[in-house]
């Protein structure tokens, strides 16, 4: 007797301790309460309810819970309306509802949880006398039909086995025949209020063997089915299946932080910083990750080499993504476009192109813009080029029109550049007047001094 009573006082303080999972549990809940009736009488009438559920949870994440419910419900619905050919209407009402099942643990006694489904109504409204209605007794409609049910409610835990609990629930009719009159406006609906209690079944109880005499089988509670035991289990809601080391937490092989069971690499080396897939960081993007990567500040799409650096064709210490001429031979000297550094100095100063004015005028023909056309091409391939742009005109011009004819020409044309994205920095002007006029005046060739001269310098 001694022993039974010893092992009926540690049962109970084991389950009063344990926190409550309906987590492969049946549920069986008895609830009662009222309804309300949203048809075409104008007033409502509470009426009775009772409610008899079956719920069994199959899946939980942490403190949510998941599952399925089938609830069978047993009571009437009524309204009142003085406009009405019947002043007031009651109907029985039998239901068969399935719904799918959410449930979250807030607090070790609080459990709010939320389903939606449908249930299968049967109804027979009749007036005040207990008479069929007209359109009821006419058989004009079905006296089954379907609902959409939307359910929020709040168990309260008192013993590990047993809650109290608080049920809203809505159904939303696929009929408006449940008043035996239809407005064709909207299909009428309901609502319950509900009060009960509920009881576990296939609850794991807990006994320890250290407590237990007389050689009582002991019965372990593992929550999370992981085979560490709750008193021992360092992660008590570890999804199912996932491999677990002695503390009941999911495997880390690599020691990353991230679990196995998540981790893309699980072979990172030990101290690698990484994301939260479990790979190694890649700050740049170029697919060498940071621990490995010499220049992890690679511009995004840059093609870099197993360093992760970016990639140098021909040798000439100007990255490929920015070498002008990436197939430089081997030892030439080059500048920072990576081209060969000789031609850029003879290339230098260099007239480009030249464009000729009418006499008097410091605008150019339609025609004429081919020429700076090409030379603005030239140099948007170079953009870190120098130009400098020359005006000239002939000493009887600045005599009829002043001595600023040879600087609006110039710029006229550097207008003509900017105009089209040219910065205006890489460009500059200069006015010679009629200085080449006055120079070349005596000489044989026959020269045209109206015009401008475009002279790349850098």
């Amino acid at each position: 007797m001694l022993n039974i009573i010893l092992a009926a006082s540690i049962f109970s303080q084991t389950n009063n301790s344990s926190e409550l999972f309906f987590y492969k549990k049946i549920v069986l809940s008895v609830e009662g309460g009222f309804t309300s009736t949203f048809s075409d009488y104008k007033n409502s009438e509470a009426k009775f309810i009772l409610d008899l559920s079956a719920e069994y949870y199959f899946f939980k994440f942490k403190r949510h819970e998941f599952g399925a419910r089938i609830t069978t419900g047993f009571g009437s619905l009524g309204g009142s309306d003085n406009y009405r050919f019947s002043k007031e209407f009651s109907t029985d009402l039998y239901s068969i509802t399935i719904a799918g099942n959410y449930s979250y643990r807030f607090h070790k006694k609080f459990f709010p949880f939320v389903s939606l489904g449908f249930a299968h109504i049967w109804f027979d409204p009749r007036d005040d006398n207990g008479n069929r209605l007209p359109n009821n007794s006419q058989n004009i409609y079905s006296r089954a039909d379907w609902n959409l049910v939307f359910i929020l409610g709040l168990k309260y835990r008192l013993l590990n086995y047993l809650t109290v609990n608080a049920t809203f629930a809505y159904h939303n009719a696929f009929t408006d025949w449940l008043d035996d009159f239809n407005s064709g406006s909207s299909n009428d609906s309901f609502s319950k209020l509900t009060f009960g209690v509920s009881y576990l079944l296939s609850e794991n109880k807990i006994f320890p063997s250290s407590a237990l005499p007389g050689g009582v089988n002991e019965k372990i509670k593992d929550s999370d089915s992981d085979g560490v035991a709750d008193a021992n289990d360092k992660c008590p809601d570890t999804l199912p299946g996932v491999k677990v080391d002695g503390f009941g937490c999911p495997k880390d092989a690599d020691k990353d932080l991230v679990p196995d069971y998540l981790d893309h690499c699980p072979d990172t080396p030990y101290g690698v910083k990484v994301d939260f897939t479990g790979c190694p960081i890649d700050s740049d993007g170029d697919g060498i990750p940071d621990y490995l990567d010499v220049c992890p500040d690679t511009p995004k799409g840059a093609l870099v080499d197993n360093s992760g650096c970016p990639m140098d064709t021909d040798g000439d210490k100007v990255p490929d993504y920015l070498d002008k001429c990436p197939d430089t031979p081997a030892g030439v000297e080059v500048n920072e476009e990576g081209c060969d550094k000789a031609e850029d100095i003879s290339d230098k100063n260099k007239i480009y192109g030249e464009v000729n004015f009418d006499y008097g005028a410091t605008y150019l023909k339609r025609i004429d813009y081919i020429t700076l056309d090409e030379l603005y091409k030239e140099m948007v391939k170079q953009p870190l080029s120098r130009w400098v742009i020359e005006g000239f005109c002939e000493t009887k011009e600045i005599d009829e029109f002043g001595p600023d004819i040879s600087l609006n020409r110039a710029k006229f044309v550097k207008d003509y550049f900017t105009r089209k994205g040219i910065d205006t920095l890489r460009l500059e002007i200069r006015a010679y007047g009629d200085a080449l006029y006055r120079a070349e005046q005596n000489s044989e060739e026959n020269s045209n001094f109206r015009k401008v001269n475009i002279i790349k310098v850098k």
